[in-house]
């Protein structure tokens, strides 16, 4: 799928996010825009691959899925689109997974 780009709306919190998490805006984008089953795949393999230490974190990992879900918001209504809040919600259930 292709990525998902952000609306200027969500450039806070896409910021605060790539700065907590150390992940891309390109990679962030990315997962957005996949299924919810792949997005649990792509978390894991991250996850093997030591790119998410700060989700062992409860304090941080609270942070980022209540960004997500901001985030989620941000897109739906900037986009007009009801699933923009889809690729946050299973973002936070790969993240719940772990």
């Amino acid at each position: 799928m292709p990525p998902v780009t952000f609306p200027p709306e969500a450039a806070a919190k896409v910021a605060e996010l790539t700065d907590i998490t150390g992940l891309s805006e390109a990679e962030l984008s990315s997962i957005w825009a996949q299924p919810a089953p792949d997005q649990a795949i792509l978390f894991a393999d991250w996850q093997a691959l030591g790119k998410l230490s700060w989700a062992q974190k409860p304090d941080t990992l609270s942070k980022v899925m209540a960004i997500l879900g901001i985030l989620g918001t941000i897109v739906g209504v900037a986009s007009g689109v009801e699933g923009a809040v889809g690729g946050a919600a299973g973002m936070i259930q790969a993240l719940k997974a772990l």
